[in-house]
């Protein structure tokens, strides 16, 4: 929905969610525990 607009325009989009099931629809995660930040894939 919002990802093919930010690509065109060379934009990042920040989302922040709790719902573990959207998760596919995003090109990175950044995963946050104890003050660490972790980048993985979907």
């Amino acid at each position: 929905m919002l990802i093919e607009p930010a690509n065109l325009v060379s934009l990042a989009l920040i989302v922040v969610i709790h719902d573990h099931r959207t998760l596919d629809v995003f090109d990175r995660i950044l995963d946050v525990e104890d003050g660490m930040i972790q980048s993985r894939s979907p």
